[in-house]
């Protein structure tokens, strides 16, 4: 738990990926719940950045919110204009049966995940939430991002108001395969909900002022600020 001022957190550039990407380094820090998969379940991460300080995350795989095979894992901050920077699985992301939570009060914050599963990203039975509460905020996702889901999973992002941009090769309110272990029967469910603001898109069908519905299972909604 941090009690305020303008911080810098970093779990990066040491140890390489365990997926062999390259130029992509292990992060495991920043609010990440591990369980061991094969040996023990569960676990819990909390990070509390607390005062208004424009704070600066920067990490590599799995960070910042995230939960892992049965892990529950929160990064809360609640202002300044924050920063936070991670690769596979960061900014609210969960796999395999766990959740994780990245929770923002307020600011012009910038997101950037570079690989795959980021700000509200679910993998195998998992629940994932990313929520902004206030400011002009920039979302930049790898694929399956951004409210979105895969074998199974619950992953979801809100931001409550604000000129916000999304920019993500896949995701905005999608869920993915269902195949994983031969499938379970079970539907994904991707949400992405803006309440208001002018806000920008990469996926041509996301807009605001709009609802989508997806059939596998995705829901997109944008409300138009009023005067």
């Amino acid at each position: 738990m941090d009690g305020g001022g303008w911080d810098r957190y970093v779990a990066d550039l040491k140890t390489p990926s365990s997926y062999g990407t390259p130029d992509v380094y292990n992060g495991w820090s920043q609010g990440i719940g591990v369980g061991f998969r094969g040996f023990a379940p569960g676990g819990l991460g909390l990070l509390v950045a607390s005062g208004d300080g424009d704070d600066t995350y920067q990490a590599g795989d799995f960070s910042q919110g995230t939960g892992y095979f049965f892990g529950l894992g929160i990064l809360a901050d609640s202002g300044g204009d924050d920063h936070y920077s991670g690769a596979r699985y960061a900014q609210g992301a969960a796999a395999h049966q766990a959740v994780g939570v990245l929770l923002d009060d307020s600011g012009d914050d910038i997101y950037h995940g570079s690989v795959a599963a980021n700000q509200g990203a679910a993998w195998d039975a998992s629940v994932a939430v990313l929520v902004d509460l206030a400011g002009n905020d920039r979302y930049q996702g790898g694929g399956l991002s951004q409210g979105a889901s895969a074998m199974n999973g619950v992953g979801w992002l809100y931001d409550r108001g604000g000129n916000d941009s999304y920019q993500t090769p896949s995701g905005q309110a999608d869920g993915g395969s269902t195949r994983y272990w031969g499938g379970r029967g079970a539907l994904n469910l991707g949400l992405l909900m803006d309440e208001g603001g002018r806000d920008d898109y990469s996926r041509p069908d996301r807009m605001d002022g709009a609802e989508f519905r997806g059939s596998r299972v995705g829901l997109f909604l944008d409300a138009v600020s009023t005067p």
